[in-house]
């Protein structure tokens, strides 16, 4: 005859304690990796701001130069290297203030009421002027309910997203953007994205370091802007994804909750 088997207390206790260590030092694992891939990019880009600075330096160097006379078409070539590289430092400036503050938790997002029609315009505008031979086939719906979302970072994480589009299909020269309200989302489509592209974005929105050190066609630039674009909409509540349209268009995704979704 078989004895019945006693609980133990302590023992239950102890397996309970070991599988919460085991759990915590995995996520102590998963954060040291993505950590060190972030270092990886960080370097990466302040390698990319030693580059620019040279540049700048060379040029008004030359500008400069007492013993050489540069006529105008030179000049002018030489203020354009300085204006380009200063653009570019600034911009990897700003964005690795934007990771360290995603990665620290200190964004202080401010979710009120917005129109999608006046921040999605606002961004393919300024798209629009920072690469003048992109185009854009535009189906946005004039009204609609309004999002809850922070207008400078969601306006700030859309273009990101354009510009690591833009950035990482070149030639491409024209995407068509598509939104819609359907349930509780608003949704915007950016349709003739490539199919490897829209699908390594909608992985690496996961934040982990695996999907971050993968996808060798996407520069470490673009991967540090989507791993903030990601950290900004996981604030926001705003999911991306792949998509394909009707067309067999490949695509992505981006839903953004409505006011009443939120509110609820």
């Amino acid at each position: 005859m078989n004895k019945q088997q006693v609980p133990n207390p302590d023992l239950d206790q102890l397996k309970e304690m070991q599988n919460e260590v085991s759990e915590l030092k995995k996520k102590l694992d998963d954060a040291n990796v993505l950590n060190r891939a972030m270092w990886k990019l960080l370097v990466e880009i302040s390698r990319r701001m030693q580059v620019s600075s040279a540049a700048i330096k060379a040029a008004v160097s030359s500008l400069l130069g007492y013993d050489i006379f540069w006529d105008g078409s030179t000049q002018h070539e030489l203020l354009e290297i300085i204006d380009d590289s200063t653009d570019q430092v600034s911009d990897q400036i700003t964005l690795i203030s934007l990771a360290f503050r995603s990665e620290s938790r200190s964004l202080e997002i401010k979710p009120e009421p917005n129109e999608i029609q006046e921040i999605l315009s606002y961004v393919l505008d300024t798209i629009a002027g920072d690469y003048s031979d992109l185009e854009f086939d535009i189906e946005i719906l004039p009204d609609g309910s309004p999002i809850l979302v922070d207008y400078e970072y969601l306006s700030v994480s859309l273009k990101l997203l354009f510009e690591v589009l833009t950035e990482s299909q070149k030639p491409q020269k024209m995407y068509r953007v598509v939104t819609q309200e359907e349930g509780n989302f608003w949704f915007i489509d950016v349709l003739g994205v490539k199919e490897e592209i829209a699908e390594y974005i909608s992985t690496v929105t996961l934040c982990s370091a695996d999907e971050l050190t993968q996808g060798a066609h996407i520069s470490p630039t673009n991967k540090l802007k989507l791993l903030v674009m990601c950290r900004i909409f996981g604030l926001q509540e705003i999911h991306i994804k792949a998509i394909e349209s009707l067309e067999n268009e490949p695509g992505i995704r981006v839903l953004i909750p409505i006011v009443e979704k939120i509110e609820k």
